[in-house]
């Protein structure tokens, strides 16, 4: 403004400079005033626009991260809550396994020792039924009670042989006065004690055997469940793992969005605030100047024009200044 007018006082003391060249400078003062502001003003709205595109993109990711860390928190939770089920599972499993495992063998055991009892007691019966056979064969060759009179050696050596292959506690319990009657009931009750024990031996092998199929069974169903188990805890360790990535990682670039946030927004206001006050001063500057053209065009100022040419000019040159920047 101050310049604008040493400007025009210059002009009024020069001989011959007409009053319009010194309302065109001010003019054109005032013009590229108003361009620069024009250009600062697009060059603020465009610093103002990426404010608003930054801020509210940073803001949706922020909140776009709050989501993925929530719905990241239940995954995981959810994950480590199926590791564990699936790991108590697999403890039954093996348990399981190991129940059946002992189970078989103790089976075993017991089977073996009962069929080595069946082994011996079977032949034992098995030679006094063979015996009791032979010393029969030698009674039905002889000739009845005369045999037993005459005491034959052959008949003798028999019945020797007969009670010596019985079992402790069988001999001497007939239920007939005579040899052949002795031997025919010693002869059933052993053959039937043998189909017996036999019979015995068959249902404890067989219920043995369909022990050991039917644990055999539950153990490959158990087996199976297992790994079938394992492979599901090893896929969620897996994405537990890549979760708890995923959640570091967004938890991480969401506090670097809040920091970004924090100081656009800083930096976006205290632009605001430059740009005002700018904006401001800029405004009182353009008001100055054209009421400065007011006044160089007004009547008043044209008699003042008319004055600074004559020797009172410097009073008038002040005058008008007066009038200019009284304002």
């Amino acid at each position: 403004m101050k310049s604008a007018f040493l400007a025009f006082a210059g002009l009024v003391g020069a001989s011959g400079s007409p009053v319009e060249k010194v309302v065109e400078l001010i003019q054109g003062v005032l013009d590229r005033t108003i361009a620069d502001g024009e250009a600062e003003q697009q060059m603020y709205d465009k610093y103002a626009c990426w404010c608003d595109k930054a801020m509210k993109s940073k803001a949706d990711a922020i909140d776009q991260g709050r989501m993925e860390l929530r719905s990241l928190s239940q995954e995981i939770l959810k994950l480590k809550g199926e590791i564990a089920t699936l790991g108590s599972q697999i403890d039954e499993l093996e348990g399981g396994l190991a129940e059946n495992a002992e189970m078989v063998e103790e089976a075993t055991s017991i089977r073996q020792k009962e069929n080595t009892a069946y082994a011996a007691e079977t032949d034992e019966m098995k030679q006094a039924i063979a015996a009791m056979e032979k010393a029969t064969s030698v009674l039905v060759e002889a000739t009845g009670s005369a045999f037993l009179q005459e005491k034959t050696s052959a008949g003798r050596l028999a019945v020797r042989n007969l009670l010596a292959a019985l079992p402790d506690g069988a001999a001497g319990q007939p239920q007939s006065g005579t040899v052949q009657g002795i031997l025919k009931d010693m002869y059933t009750t052993f053959a039937s004690d043998l189909e017996s024990a036999t019979n015995a031996e068959a249902i404890a092998n067989r219920e043995f055997e369909g022990l050991v199929a039917e644990k055999a069974t539950e153990s490959k169903l158990m087996k199976e469940s297992k790994a079938t188990h394992e492979a599901d805890k090893a896929e969620a360790e897996t994405n537990l793992a890549t979760a708890t990535e995923l959640f570091d990682g967004t938890g991480q670039q969401r506090a670097a969005d809040i920091k970004f946030f924090d100081a656009a927004q800083d930096a976006c206001l205290a632009k605001s605030d430059e740009w005002t006050e700018r904006k401001s001063m800029r405004k009182e500057e353009v008001e100055g100047i054209e009421e400065a053209l007011k006044i160089l065009t007004s009547d008043e100022a044209r008699q003042l024009f008319a004055t600074a040419i004559k020797p009172g000019k410097a009073r008038a040159i002040y005058h008008l200044r007066s009038l200019i920047f009284k304002k």
